[in-house]
């Protein structure tokens, strides 16, 4: 186990430093020589998913290591199917000629939701305010509040094209988003949401770690590790994204919150009381939207702006 967290983590770092030449100046050793490699990203997590999974003494095949890590219709964003599921399937590619019209039915979903709708709205999304700070507060909440649902359509748009290409080549490749928007908790949203990085974070660093803190540490202190190692697999998650300032913050907000619900869990318990209504299940949903909206704006808006944004937004500038 602790062999395979140590792969794991040489592969994050691997990771972070090629794709932020940047990062620890001079000792990085991409600093001088930077490489720009066409979804790195992906590629880093199927060779994690590759070395868990894969038994050298199964003697694996080069060229299927290959053929999995640089499948493209996968290959610039996800989804990221694990090796086992995809080397079964590369083993006997099953083309169902029923499925031909659903594949291009949901390519065509994807086409008008990526292309059609989230590129022509994009303008409404906050990321594309060159100007944030000079904008009025209703025109951020407008923005902040769009941004999230921009994000999916782009997204899960072309994770519906990817899909629909894989299954017209006999793969059946694994969903992403299971209707992220209904989620009425900020834990149930990040289950729906890009579920193949959430699953393979919570499977190659969340349960190991956690399973080195049961057998391990003592119980007194398990459940404050076990806490810690919730809040740092948000963060690895957001910073898989970007290794900024910006995508720390979002993590850490993202990763307290998490820790905030296994604590009330914990210490406070889940009343059971009547079955919520229509009314405060569609409040709750909008509060987790609204939740994770206006945290985007820490993404991509540099730390110096999110005082005045934030300022803004509630009214405390004009």
């Amino acid at each position: 186990m602790e062999a395979q967290l140590l792969v794991v983590a040489l592969l994050w770092i691997f990771l972070f430093l090629a794709r932020d030449p940047r990062l620890l100046g001079g000792a990085n050793p991409f600093h001088y020589m930077p490489v720009h490699i066409i979804g790195i990203s992906y590629m880093v997590f199927r060779c994690v998913s590759y070395l868990m999974e894969v038994e050298f003494i199964e003697r694996p095949s080069f060229l299927r290591f290959c053929t999995y890590v640089l499948f493209f219709p996968a290959l610039l964003a996800g989804p990221i199917e694990r090796y086992r599921s995809f080397e079964q399937q590369l083993a006997s590619p099953v083309f169902d000629s029923k499925a031909v019209i659903p594949a291009l039915h949901r390519i065509a979903n994807g086409m008008i939701k990526k292309f059609v709708i989230a590129d022509n709205l994009s303008a409404f999304g906050i990321f594309s305010f060159d100007n944030a700070t000079q904008m009025s507060g209703p025109m951020l909440w407008v923005g902040a509040l769009a941004q999230l649902g921009l994000i999916y359509l782009d997204f899960s748009g072309y994770c519906d094209i990817v899909i629909g290409t894989a299954s017209l080549m006999g793969f059946r490749l694994i969903e992403n988003f299971n209707r992220p928007f209904d989620s009425t908790t900020i834990q149930e949203f990040w289950n729906r949401w890009h579920i193949s990085l959430s699953t393979l974070v919570r499977d190659y660093v969340f349960t190991p770690l956690n399973f080195i803190v049961i057998k391990k540490a003592p119980r007194s202190i398990q459940f404050a590790l076990i806490s810690a190692v919730y809040f740092l697999s948000m963060i690895l998650i957001a910073l898989w994204h970007g290794v900024t300032w910006g995508f720390l913050a979002f993590g850490t907000v993202h990763g307290g919150a998490l820790v905030a619900s296994q604590l009330v869990r914990k210490y406070v318990g889940v009343k059971k009381g009547p079955v919520a209504t229509g009314p405060s299940i569609y409040l709750r949903r909008f509060l987790v939207y609204a939740f994770v909206s206006t945290t985007l704006i820490l993404w991509l808006k540099s730390y110096s702006e999110w005082g005045a944004i934030y300022g803004k937004m509630l009214g405390l500038y004009p």
